[in-house]
């Protein structure tokens, strides 16, 4: 059986351990990877996130 890149996304994230870390330590966010902070303010930061299947 042969899966979509949407479904192979979807395993990999409960499954992967590097996958698992990231979200852990907050390095990822859903099928983002964020990459590192692209503007702040007095309020909140603004953060490149790389999408998974879009990329």
């Amino acid at each position: 059986l042969k899966q979509t890149p949407f479904e192979r996304a979807v395993y990999d994230l409960g499954h992967e351990e590097k996958l698992v870390n990231d979200i852990t330590f907050g390095k990822r966010i859903g099928f983002y990877e964020l990459r590192g902070e692209i503007g702040s303010g007095n309020f909140s930061q603004v953060k490149l996130g790389i999408h998974d299947l879009t990329k």
